[in-house]
């Protein structure tokens, strides 16, 4: 029958509410901008025996992340009441088996948020999380429709999403670090950007987003840390690079929704989210610093040949 769908060939990566470190995945992939990178890892017996025999082939390939809600551990199996919840498209951009922990991780680049009704091909889904699927025709959705479809599975949580990051009105693309296997976004200094940030409190507005700076070269205004304001609330928050001592300097930002203002440790927060950050010089002031450079040099040069020149002629008189 599911030849007969309007359907796509996708890899279908659940995650599911059995733990708080799976939900926070889920919670993670919609608060990410599009083209970062998120990490999942999967212990082998839930993957596709298919999909296992050539790991590598699952590089670059198109896939979706499903949150399976209903999945608890102190039910039986066959009791379970399980639903699916698609949430976003992405793309593998690595796959590998790690020798440490022998897991499968796989390096999931950000795409567009999506919906689908899962319910024509449920009863010939895979048993597995990670495994092949034929995708029913899927249309484009929004971050906040994707929250609504699964806000009732995380109770007293304030939902943030990064859309973006902007410097002069421009969207800055995030650049993937392959050896590290993260995405990070490249900030010249002494320049001013901006952070789209948007958060969704089923507590009309009474929440708190805190983020935390580690970097004494990023100069950052939460607008967020008096309250979200709204049940929801999109704010462009400035973010301004001090001037760098150093060639490049790596950093974080980290957003977390803290229980109480009282307690506003990071370690509460399941569901933090991190965003990294390369800092580099100013690409102008680079070339000045190398023109000068080249100058000196030029100069010192030339002092040394009009010298040699000039006792030539004392010598010859």
């Amino acid at each position: 029958m599911t030849s007969k769908l309007n359907t796509e060939r996708t890899i279908a990566l659940y995650s599911s509410d059995a733990t708080v470190l799976y939900k926070a995945d889920v919670f993670r992939t919609l608060a990410l901008p599009k083209e970062y990178t998120i990490q999942f890892r999967y212990d082998k017996t839930h993957v596709s025996p298919e999909l296992l025999k050539d790991i590598e082939s699952l590089r670059n390939k198109p896939a979706i992340v499903i949150f399976l809600s209903g999945n608890d551990q102190s039910i039986a199996p066959e009791k379970r009441q399980l639903d699916r919840h698609v949430i976003r498209r992405c793309l593998i951009r690595d796959a590998f088996e790690d020798e440490t922990t022998q897991l499968l991780i796989l390096i999931l680049e950000l795409k567009d948020f999506l919906k689908c009704d899962l319910s024509p091909i449920l009863a010939s889904s895979s048993p597995y999380f990670v495994s092949d699927l034929s995708l029913p025709k899927a249309s484009k959705s929004s971050w906040f429709e994707r929250v609504e479809s699964i806000e009732n599975h995380f109770p007293d949580t304030l939902f943030f999403t990064i859309s973006e990051i902007l410097h002069s009105g421009c969207a800055i693309r995030p650049t993937y670090d392959s050896k590290r296997r993260i995405s990070l976004f490249k900030l010249e200094e002494e320049r001013d950007y901006t952070v789209s940030c948007s958060c969704y409190d089923r507590k009309d507005g009474s929440s708190h987003l805190k983020i935390d700076n580690d970097s004494a070269d990023i100069y950052f205004t939460n607008l967020f840390r008096s309250g979200v304001g709204a049940r929801r609330d999109p704010r462009w928050l400035p973010l301004t690079t001090g001037t760098l001592k150093t060639r490049s300097v790596p950093t974080v930002l980290r957003f977390s929704a803290p229980s109480s203002e009282e307690d506003e440790g990071v370690a509460e927060d399941p569901n933090a989210v991190n965003l990294y950050f390369l800092l580099i010089r100013n690409k102008l002031k680079v070339s000045f610093l190398g023109l000068l450079s080249a100058a000196a040099v030029f100069g010192a040069i030339l002092t040394q040949f009009s010298f040699k020149d000039y006792q030539s002629l004392l010598t010859s008189a």
